[in-house]
């Protein structure tokens, strides 16, 4: 049989191929370690957009609220339909949005409660 180390015994790795093996291990590490731990600015951008999600979240919420309201009213007393969203007596803190304070859109036709502020038409 051939002997492939021809006499020889390998130990372990060569310093050039610890270097290789770090190096990697350092070019993993930069594009991991900011992704994990959200970087700079994508942190901040993650953080305000989360911040808008929740406010938007909180408006829509607050909106449903103001819907339910008015069909609870509109249901008890049907003949008897408020001409606005101060006839409901609710705490200003309900009929205007969260994000931009804009007063609540109300149609005493229809009973529909829409928000006026951009982005927020389809709530």
């Amino acid at each position: 049989m051939w002997n492939l180390l021809s006499g020889r015994t390998r130990r372990g790795a060569s310093l050039v191929e610890i270097l290789i093996v770090v190096l990697v291990l350092i070019l993993i590490a930069a594009f991991v370690i900011p992704r994990y731990l959200g970087g700079q600015q994508g942190g901040a951008k993650a953080a305000a957009n989360a911040k808008n999600e929740a406010l938007d979240a909180a408006c829509l919420a607050t909106l449903n609220q103001v819907r339910e309201s008015v069909s609870m009213v509109r249901t008890m007393h049907p003949t008897d339909k408020p001409q606005s969203l101060a006839d409901f007596h609710l705490p200003d803190s309900e009929t205007h949005c969260i994000v931009g304070g804009e007063t609540y859109i109300y149609s005493p036709e229809t009973g529909q409660v829409h928000c006026p502020h951009p982005g927020h038409e389809s709530y």
